[in-house]
């Protein structure tokens, strides 16, 4: 069994302060709950981190999982894999 989970999660950029938003996804053999998930991404909002300081701290928290994040900085596609 591979379970899939995609959502938004929203950061402060460290550099230029402003709002990201990135593309999730965490892939899994086992269930997750999908709060846990949403608790996770709702302690992002207001932290000042990067895409690959929050890609490596999810990746811990939830170990065993493939996480995907996909965003955009200065029009350039990041996609951080962990």
């Amino acid at each position: 069994m591979i379970c899939r989970y995609e959502f938004k999660l929203r950061a402060i950029c460290p550099i230029h302060e402003c709002a990201d938003v990135y593309d999730c996804v965490v892939e899994s053999t086992e269930t997750i709950f999908v709060e846990k998930l949403l608790e996770f991404a709702n302690g992002c909002a207001a932290k000042k981190e990067t895409q690959e300081q929050i890609t490596e701290t999810m990746a811990k928290q939830f170990p065993n999982c493939r996480i995907t994040t996909v965003g955009y900085h200065s029009n350039v596609k990041t996609t951080v894999i962990a």
